[in-house]
């Protein structure tokens, strides 16, 4: 990995923050990069393995994406921002999503029982 050839300033910000030990995230969101400079995944794997990481860091994938197609870099100021309120919409997802899935193992629970199955 040639570190000398990140080109959007998000990266070399996010650079900036990560230690050694977590450069699998720069390594990462480099990958985005060079894909979208490319004009994209060339095979069916780097459209698996693109889509992956965009899934991964979807977040860092819209900066990378503003800065390269439009030339909007996102300050890490703005980034934390955008991401702490990714982070919470998330959770409140996640939450919503697990009353769900109570709720319904509640009903096929109660289901059973006027079944007759045994609680």
């Amino acid at each position: 990995m040639s570190w000398k050839e990140i080109r959007t300033q998000f990266i070399k910000e996010r650079m900036k923050e990560t230690s050694w030990e977590d450069r699998g995230y720069i390594s990462d969101l480099v990958s985005i990069e060079r894909t979208m400079l490319s004009g994209g995944p060339k095979s069916s794997i780097a459209a698996q393995m693109h889509h992956l990481q965009k899934s991964k860091y979807p977040i860092e994938a819209e900066c990378i994406a503003k800065e390269i197609e439009d030339g909007i870099y996102i300050s890490p100021e703005e980034f934390r921002g955008i991401k702490g309120k990714w982070k919470h919409e998330q959770a409140i997802i996640a939450q919503h999503a697990e009353c769900e899935r109570k709720a319904k193992e509640e009903a096929d629970r109660r289901l059973w029982l006027k079944l007759g199955g045994r609680p």
